[in-house]
């Protein structure tokens, strides 16, 4: 390597020797990116993004019955991808949920739950989430 310039922004060291320019050139072009690979999401992945935004609602809710009781409680599941479920505490929480299999088989099969939820607000008034979770996503609706 020879000395190439002095002073400020100058080049300091140029190859004296080294690959060819064409080769430079060649380690210079941006590499070409490859097609993106992505798939649709199996149904599996979308019961777990379901199931998760289901768990990640269940959690916002204010928990303020220490010593609330459940009143009601129904749970029925067949195995095969329906299912429904609905509670209500003694504190006024109360939440039903049904799910079924969409496609069956087919490469669109997914789960779809509609359901809904209730719970009394630190203001003192009762707030119901309405949602649909499918194929588009959590859909949740709130009504006070």
């Amino acid at each position: 390597m020879t000395r190439a310039g002095e002073g400020a922004g100058a080049t300091l060291y140029k190859p004296v020797r080294g690959p060819s320019p064409q080769s430079q050139q060649r380690q210079l072009l941006p590499t070409a990116r490859r097609a993106s690979s992505t798939q649709p999401p199996t149904p599996t992945m979308k019961l777990i993004l379901i199931l998760s935004a289901v768990v990640v609602a269940a959690l916002a809710v204010p928990q303020s019955g220490k010593d609330a009781t459940i009143v009601e409680l129904t749970n029925d599941n067949d195995g095969l991808g329906q299912y429904n479920f609905a509670y209500r505490t003694s504190d006024g929480i109360a939440r039903q949920e049904q799910g079924a299999l969409k496609n069956a088989g087919s490469e669109n099969e997914a789960i779809e739950v509609q359901g809904s939820y209730t719970y009394k607000g630190v203001d003192g008034k009762d707030y119901t989430v309405t949602f649909v979770a499918n194929e588009n996503g959590y859909q949740p609706r709130v009504q006070s």
